[in-house]
């Protein structure tokens, strides 16, 4: 947690979330090319949330798109809607699917 905390507050807020996704967004690009193919993020993100959030259907997740899908985990994964998320939330099912874009 600490990773995605750095303000060490015990929550990761939306500006945090998106550090981390940026983060890993670079990591994952290894070509560099400022896309992401379903090969590179294999494992993070299923087929149809690949589509989903894919909507030109060009078959890679530019930054933006990513990180809308990284919003949306977000999202889903903070159902109290107070901004944060918290070590409860993130052992949910929705909180374990965040992670998987964040680290």
């Amino acid at each position: 947690m600490a990773y995605l905390n750095p303000d060490h507050d015990g929550t990761i807020d939306w500006r945090e979330a998106r550090r981390a996704a940026v983060r890993l967004f670079h990591k994952l690009d290894p070509d560099r090319d400022g896309t992401l193919d379903m090969n590179e993020v294999r494992g993070r993100v299923g087929i149809l949330s690949f589509a989903r959030f894919n909507p030109d259907r060009d078959g890679t997740l530019d930054k933006h798109e990513w990180l809308a899908l990284v919003k949306h985990r977000f999202h889903r994964a903070n159902p109290d809607k107070d901004g944060t998320i918290d070590c409860r939330e993130l052992q949910s099912l929705a909180g374990r699917k965040l992670l998987r874009v964040l680290m």
